[in-house]
């Protein structure tokens, strides 16, 4: 734990009081000080400090400002245990600085060494037990998806399977076709048709899961609630089972509310599991979302709702239903009705949580053999949900050109698919396996008659050179070089990197099954938008990178 101390303070002689205090309990204690908010916030940013001391009222903004500057929106922490320091008490100022992420106030007046010691250690003392509480629950959250995705895997198994036979058969079909005498494009062109949508339908499959299961969260947003539905539609359909039978009524226009959409996700999938455990003999699931309106008759028996705009979302389902008794404990954790071994209870108790955190209410309404319904009520957002498209949708250019791409990519046969597509299309083509080949290609540059236009990279690679190490080694030494990553994985799942560094701003991502249409135009455009003239290698010929990640 460090033992550094930053204080905040335009008084030079609080400052010294309170280091002089610390020292007589905390003789191992060393300082930084501030003398204005804008000052102790780059400190904050640079340096690492075991406890942070906030005046209250600096020349430049008040220890509010400063503790919304450096609080962490989504833990709600500061980075290191926070006190707010004032002249005078005040019990607003008292709550809005705890609040906004303090973890202890003090007035200058009583402050002793006495004082100041049990400040430290109660600042301490809170903000890890914060800090462990956020863990476990990111730890609960991820335990559920996981549990889950282990009860959807028998229908997703029996789904891949179909996929698969289709695939399988197709192909065989279509090498008998073409191994004959002559090549009838009218019966081989339905099996080509047939193999493409499998595997489009398998590529879809794959990419919701990856996104339901991913370990790191979302931050909220404004959402959609309607297009949250339908995207989670297809993989229950795919996944409940052919007995149950899936309905989804979505209002057009529903308000937009401000919410983390992956546990939005996470927590109707959950709901829809236990709707179809719910029903083993089949029957139907339904999905409803529309706008809704709480007035103060409606709060009289909602005591979690205030009266206001919300979008109320109902799963409902024609299973066994569930006894009073139990409606009373199903939000409780660790309360289960499943067989041991078959569930942990955590999976409403987490669904209630999010609920709750996002402003809202969820409650249950059930009776033995009259099937179940579950209420969300999330709140309207006052602003418009910002709908952004998928990176390659419209764009439209998707011919080939006369320029030189570096193709990095570890699998041989996509490397050699790449290749062939690429040349076909008039482009010049260098490969590598892996981003140490790419790099050494990059030094030796001179050695090629083309420059290297495009860096097609892989990010997930064998070997000590990542695609995002590449791409930025690429980028030191060519400022114009395109760049274009493809990946396996889903783009929240990637090295936090990619996001971080301004590099890659301007860049495409190409989620892996790709088309070569969705290829040829991710490429084009990259070289459509490069600037003009791309300066000369600015580390010398032949100069070497140190390329083991950190």
């Amino acid at each position: 734990m460090s033992s550094r101390i930053l204080i905040i303070d335009d008084d030079k002689i609080d400052c010294e009081a309170i280091r002089r205090s610390i020292l007589n309990t905390h003789p191992e204690a060393t300082f930084r000080m501030a003398q204005t908010g804008a000052e102790g916030v780059r400190l904050i940013a640079e340096e690492k400090f075991g406890w942070i001391f906030v005046d209250y009222h600096l020349p430049d903004m008040d220890g509010l400002e400063i503790l919304r500057a450096i609080c962490d929106e989504q833990t709600g922490l500061t980075p290191a245990p926070t006190i707010v320091l004032t002249g005078q008490g005040n019990m607003s100022i008292m709550v809005e600085a705890i609040q906004y992420g303090a973890q202890d106030y003090l007035i200058k007046d009583n402050i002793s060494p006495n004082v100041l010691d049990v400040a430290l250690s109660k600042a301490r003392h809170v903000y890890d037990l914060v800090h462990a509480r956020l863990q476990a629950e990111q730890q609960l959250l991820q335990v559920q998806k996981m549990e889950a995705i282990g009860q959807l895997t028998g229908g997703i198994a029996h789904d891949f399977n179909n996929l698969l036979t289709i695939i399988i058969s197709n192909t065989m079909l279509i090498e008998d076709m073409i191994s004959g005498p002559e090549i009838d494009a009218d019966q081989v062109r339905p099996r080509v048709s047939a193999v493409k949508k499998s595997a489009a339908r398998g590529a879809d499959l794959i990419r919701r899961l990856l996104m339901f299961s991913r370990q790191r969260n979302l931050s909220p947003s404004n959402t959609d609630i309607l297009s949250v539905l339908k995207d989670i539609e297809e993989l229950l359909q795919r996944s409940l089972g052919e007995r149950i039978e899936i309905i989804l009524e979505g209002r057009e226009h529903l308000w937009p509310v401000f919410i983390d959409a992956g546990q939005l996700e996470h927590s109707l999938i959950n709901l829809c599991v236990n709707a179809r455990d719910a029903m083993p003999k089949g029957g139907t699931l339904s999905l409803k979302a529309f706008n809704f309106v709480v007035d103060e008759e409606f709060v009289a028996n909602h005591a979690d709702l205030s009266p206001g705009d919300y979008v109320l979302v109902e799963i409902s389902d024609t299973g066994m239903g569930i006894s009073p008794e139990v409606c009373e404990k199903i939000f409780d954790p660790f309360f289960t009705t499943k067989d041991v071994g078959k569930g942990t209870g955590l999976g409403l108790s987490v669904v209630y949580s999010f609920v709750k955190q996002s402003g809202g209410a969820i409650y249950v309404e059930s009776g033995i053999d009259q099937g179940t319904t579950f209420r969300i009520f999330l709140p309207k957002t006052i602003t418009a949900v910002d709908v952004r498209p998928r990176l390659t949708e419209n764009l439209h250019n998707t011919e080939g050109g006369h320029e030189t791409i570096l193709l990095v990519e570890d699998e041989p046969e996509i490397r050699s698919l790449t290749k062939m597509l690429l040349r076909e299309d008039g482009y010049n083509i260098i490969e590598a396996a892996n981003g140490d080949e790419a790099i050494d290609i990059l030094n030796n540059a001179h050695n090629h008659k083309h420059k290297v236009d495009l860096l097609f990279t892989d990010i997930v690679m064998p070997g000590r050179t990542t695609g995002l190490q590449l791409a930025s080694y690429a980028l030191d030494l060519h400022a114009n070089i395109g760049i274009v990553f493809t990946t396996g994985y889903t783009k929240d799942s990637l090295p936090a990197a990619h996001s971080r560094d301004k590099k890659f701003k301007n860049q495409i991502l190409l989620n892996k099954p790709y088309s070569p249409e969705q290829m040829r135009t991710a490429i084009r455009h990259v070289l459509d938008h490069q600037t003009s003239g791309m300066p000369q290698q600015n580390k010398g010929e032949g100069a070497k990178v140190n390329a083991t990640p950190k």
